[in-house]
């Protein structure tokens, strides 16, 4: 492997109410929010990119299966229905794990398993 892209996504500075819609409303949350005062984001970008740095080390020294093991305790999405938006098309199925590649493996509705590379993935709200 030579490279890899990785996406993150942070709900900073908002207010869930104002700019999300209503069905997020009960399950979505942002850092200011949570903190009641806004968050400086340079400053949120130095501690994330601080913890990539530390990962990657990890990564250097143990291999991917010790990232892989503990990035698995904070994937909300396995378990749960999703929708994978990628250069193939849409996908939709059950997100049951990530493989020892990094591939999210996805039960689909006649229950086949697909490997699934790269794609912009969302659960699917209401549906465990």
């Amino acid at each position: 492997m030579e490279y890899v892209v990785i996406g993150v996504g942070l709900n900073a500075n908002i207010d869930v109410k104002k700019e999300l819609p209503p069905e997020l409303w009960e399950t979505a949350t942002s850092l200011e929010e949570e903190l009641g005062r806004k968050i400086a984001l340079e400053t949120l970008f130095k501690a994330l990119l601080e913890k990539m740095e530390k990962l990657y080390q990890t990564f250097l020294e143990k291999g991917f299966a010790k990232v892989l093991a503990k990035w698995k305790t904070y994937a909300a999405f396995l378990g749960r229905e999703v929708e994978v938006h990628g250069v193939g098309g849409r996908i939709e199925g059950q997100a049951i794990d990530v493989d020892d590649e990094g591939a999210l493996v996805l039960r689909l509705k006649h229950g086949e398993l697909k490997r699934v590379l790269a794609g912009d993935v969302s659960i699917k709200i209401g549906k465990r």
